[in-house]
């Protein structure tokens, strides 16, 4: 039986607090957009990315949301591992080409 994706006590206190009821539904918590839940004290980027998961199994997702990652520029990290597939495909015979515009 699968299990489903609850939200912390900390997680719904944090919702509580930023909605100002004692009560909240699955719509109250779809009704905040990303940027305002980044803002809530007491949430960190665990506890957005668990906020984001629970929604999306209700089917749900919060208002306006893009995921977060989709516009970010790659870190020099990113670059760096993108780089070393990169040489270990040439290494091995592959060509890799850059992505068409």
């Amino acid at each position: 039986m699968p299990t489903t994706r609850r939200l912390t006590t900390r997680e719904l206190n944090a919702l509580r607090v930023a909605l100002d009821k004692r009560h909240i539904s699955v719509e109250d918590v779809a009704m905040l957009d990303y940027a305002s839940v980044t803002r809530v004290p007491g949430l960190g980027r665990k506890s957005i990315a668990n906020i984001r998961a629970w929604l999306a199994d209700q089917g749900r997702s919060l208002c306006n949301d893009i995921d977060a990652n989709a516009n970010a520029a790659p870190s020099d990290g990113d670059m760096r591992s993108v780089q070393r597939a990169i040489a270990y495909l040439h290494e091995r015979g592959y060509t890799v080409l850059p992505p068409s515009a």
